[in-house]
């Protein structure tokens, strides 16, 4: 019954999501850069990680300026859950764009939606991260393509910091790692949204975790300018991989 409940609350927050992008976006015409709007948008993404039971700690500082975001991805949850921290702007698979209520809201701020697989797609979205850098905007990717378990970084895709690289933008590592007690290892095995998982099914599990805590890493960032995408994509992730191995060591 408890689940339930919470399912519930957070299908009310989310029906107050889109009325608050309603009202935003349509009412007001403001736009996702406005800074009421991001305000409004940050709190909405703060209170529902409050309400799945997410505890957040977080060590060093996002970066200043313009700025490229590189994640490691484990589940849906990252999203409200950077969101809640810094605000960005996201690269999403465009599959998200066909949800529910959430592709909507997505679209209305400012996600920029790739197709996966497709290279022109590919490089018409590097264009897109490429001007919304050289516009002042922070841009979150999760450049390992997809989620995994959270016990390793996976591999990155070196085309999708060719952006950075092409308006010499600085690149700064964000590592996520969750932890729950119900878990037998140092990483939650409810919050990875991976495999044939449905999004209900994932949620239930993950409101059934006990003391969940995101820790966020935001790393040193890295300045891009002049750097091989292959190299710089392999030092970063040498970089996530060594700071995650060093959380799961210490929780």
């Amino acid at each position: 019954m408890l689940k339930l409940f919470k399912i519930a609350r957070l299908f009310l927050h989310l029906l107050f999501g889109v009325v608050l992008i309603v009202v935003h976006a349509f009412l007001f015409r403001r736009n996702a850069s406005n800074p009421l709007f991001q305000q409004a948008v940050q709190h909405w993404y703060h209170k529902a990680c409050h309400l799945v039971g997410l505890q957040i700690k977080v060590q060093g500082m996002v970066a200043k300026g313009p700025v490229l975001l590189v994640a490691n991805h484990i589940s849906w949850l990252d999203i409200p859950l950077m969101a809640s921290l810094c605000n960005p702007r996201f690269l999403s698979k465009s599959e998200v764009r066909r949800w529910p209520l959430i592709g909507w809201a997505a679209e209305k701020l400012n996600t920029l939606f790739i197709v996966r697989g497709k290279r022109t797609a590919a490089e018409a979205v590097s264009g897109a991260i490429a001007e919304g850098l050289e516009q002042g905007d922070r841009i979150l990717i999760f450049p390992e393509g997809t989620t995994t378990t959270g016990e390793n970084v996976g591999f990155l895709y070196p085309r999708l910091f060719g952006a950075a690289i092409a308006t010499e933008s600085w690149v700064q590592p964000v590592v996520i790692h969750y932890q729950d007690s119900n878990s037998h290892g140092h990483s939650s095995e409810r919050v990875p949204y991976i495999g044939d998982q449905t999004l209900l099914g994932n949620l239930w599990a993950l409101l059934g975790s006990q003391d969940l805590v995101a820790h966020v890493y935001y790393l040193e960032p890295v300045d891009s300018a002049d750097a091989a995408r292959k190299a710089l994509a392999m030092n970063i992730q040498n970089s996530m991989q060594q700071c995650l191995a060093q959380s799961q060591a210490h929780h």
